[in-house]
């Protein structure tokens, strides 16, 4: 175990001395991970691998891109709500501007028309529990629905958006490498 927990801290060292900020985060059941510069975050096992030369941190950011972009489509509303959070983290700890604003707005865009659609679908089901009868069709959710699928679709593309736009600026502030 020692030896492992020498090859992270060499990894760290390595990135430190490279000029990257490295923070250790204990996420509770997610296990320890790395943030790095404030805009990515690796897992424990992928550090170790950095240190074993089996990853470059320009893979690590690809995997952590690729990692993102899954979670955000799987399930887009504990995506946004935990992008919510982690903004809010950023901005705790005097990392104000770490997530765009545009980002925020249809982030949160997204999560008012989902609890919108939630709340009506809810309502429903309550007036048809009340009265035992269907709810009828001239009252459908379909618009509710259209506008939380047109929220959700603006608010992954505005994150996709945003991840292309800092991959093009830290490959301009590396000069290409």
């Amino acid at each position: 175990m020692q030896h492992t927990n020498e090859k992270i801290q060499a990894a760290i060292r390595m990135l430190r001395v490279d000029g990257h900020v490295v923070e250790i985060q204990l996420l509770g059941d997610e296990g320890t991970w790395f943030d790095i510069d404030h805009r990515m975050r690796i897992s424990w096992k992928e550090m170790h691998d950095l240190a074993d030369g089996i990853y470059s941190l320009t893979e690590l950011e690809d995997l952590f891109v690729r990692r993102r972009i899954m979670e955000a489509g799987e399930r887009p509303d504990i995506f946004a709500d935990q992008l919510l959070r982690e903004g809010s983290l950023y901005f705790e700890i005097g990392y104000p501007d770490v997530f765009p604003q545009g980002l925020t707005d249809k982030c949160l865009g997204y999560l008012n028309a989902k609890e919108d659609l939630d709340r009506q679908r809810r309502n429903f089901e309550l007036i048809e529990q009340h009265t035992g009868q269907p709810v009828p069709d001239v009252f459908s959710p379909e618009p509710a629905l259209s506008r939380e699928r047109a929220a959700c679709e603006a608010f992954l593309n505005t994150y996709r958006d945003y991840l292309d736009q800092r991959r093009i600026r830290k490959a301009a502030n590396s000069g290409g490498k």
